[in-house]
């Protein structure tokens, strides 16, 4: 009989980003080999109706404003989420975030006796700019409190899954001791299987016939390193005589200094800012383009390079944590120092030679059928199994300590 788990995370669909995909595709891959899932995230004031009766919303005490970005400070004390997880009978949790709800998440697993895996997501120290506006505050959190704080949850969990050997690696480095599981985010094909004429009409909608289309995915976010894929964009512009736009799908607080951007360089002409698109959309601009191109170096794992690569893209982006696990340089794509005029180059190499361009998006688009949701879902069961073995033994010894005590 397949076991009950209950999810904790501090931020999950309106919200767009790279946890709550993350949790949609593991929900819906453990869903469908027969596990029930229950998520507990924050309330959104702009939320309709709630798609699934498995998401439990908690309400907020605030919102939290910085930098553009909007973060749900949830009622950890809320009655319901105790009504709520007491009333299910849960089998294991399992948390996204090593704070704040994931911190109430732990306390709730504990009081019950169930295991807890950690899904280590986030690169804490990347975010420090989000913090209140307070020098030394930043400095130590960024240096000490974030790898801390990191360090110290993941030696209360029994297992963790890592998305990639870098971020396993950092794990290491800071101490943990925890058994890790390296498993990717898997991506959902299901969402590829379109129409060649859908893809026309997106063609035909921005007026891309006869040109190279170049591609990235991202929240408009300093952390992301945006400013530099524009130079870099800037730089192809004026190296190169092909005929190319590129399409920028996301939103957040950078849009305004992007617009500025583009705007000063005089970049209208080959830059399309897309906004904000739907998940099931995506997929129809991963399988338009030609090329993915990314410039962020704060990421856990290159999930979205591997949707670029199920929509046969090959890839090039900065060596960095996460990305260096999913790109094989002259296999699927390019990673490169952070220089403009060598990401640049690799780019216009890409865009004129079509036959190194076809192999790489072939081994691509190979490289992604293997990380699939079901994979995915697959690997995570075997680590429930494992925790779930080994937290009934513990159990099974205590209470043979309390019977023996009693005697």
């Amino acid at each position: 009989m397949k076991k009950k788990i209950a999810m904790f995370t501090n931020n999950f669909f309106p919200y767009i980003g790279g946890v709550p995909i993350s949790i949609s595709r593991l929900s819906k891959g453990l869903r469908k080999i027969g596990y029930k899932v229950y998520i507990f995230a924050p309330n959104y004031n702009n939320l309709q109706k709630e798609e699934s009766k498995y998401i439990i919303r908690i309400n907020n005490f605030f919102q939290y404003k910085k930098e553009g970005m909007k973060i749900q400070v949830t009622n950890i004390f809320s009655k319901k989420l105790k009504k709520v997880f007491r009333k299910n009978n849960f089998d294991l949790v399992h948390i996204h975030h090593p704070f704040w709800l994931g911190k109430k998440g732990m306390e709730l697993a504990k009081s019950h006796n169930l295991p807890v895996v950690f899904s280590y997501h986030t690169r804490l120290e990347k975010y420090t700019h989000y913090l209140p506006s307070l020098p030394l505050l930043k400095k130590y959190f960024e240096k000490n409190l974030a790898h801390n704080l990191v360090k110290s949850f993941c030696d209360d969990c029994d297992a963790i899954i890592s998305p990639s050997e870098t971020s396993k690696n950092y794990l290491k480095k800071i101490g943990v001791n925890t058994k890790i599981c390296v498993i990717p985010t898997g991506v959902d094909l299901s969402y590829f299987n379109l129409r060649k004429l859908e893809i026309d009409d997106l063609r035909d909608r921005f007026n891309l016939q006869n040109k190279k289309i170049l591609l990235s995915v991202s929240r408009l976010a300093k952390e992301k390193n945006l400013i530099f894929l524009l130079k870099g964009i800037k730089y192809i512009k004026e190296n190169s005589k092909m005929k190319f736009k590129f399409l920028l799908i996301g939103d957040g607080e950078e849009k305004s200094k992007i617009i500025k951007f583009i705007n000063e360089n005089k970049l209208n002409d080959v830059i399309k800012l897309i906004g904000k698109v739907e998940n099931e959309e995506i997929a129809k601009y991963y399988l338009l383009s030609d090329i993915f191109v990314f410039s962020s170096k704060s990421e856990t794992q290159g999930m979205v390079l591997l949707e670029a690569m199920a929509g046969k893209n090959p890839i090039v982006a900065l060596a960095s944590s996460g990305v260096n696990d999913v790109i094989k340089n002259n296999y699927n794509g390019y990673k490169t120092e952070e220089r403009i005029e060598i990401w640049g180059n690799k780019v216009i190499k890409l865009m004129q030679d079509e036959n190194i361009c076809n192999k790489l998006a072939n081994n691509a688009f190979d490289y992604a059928q293997k990380n699939s949701i079901k994979n995915m879902a697959n690997k995570v069961e075997e680590v429930y199994s494992q925790t779930l073995n080994v937290n009934k033994k513990e159990y099974s010894e205590k209470l043979k300590e309390k019977i023996w005590w009693a005697h």
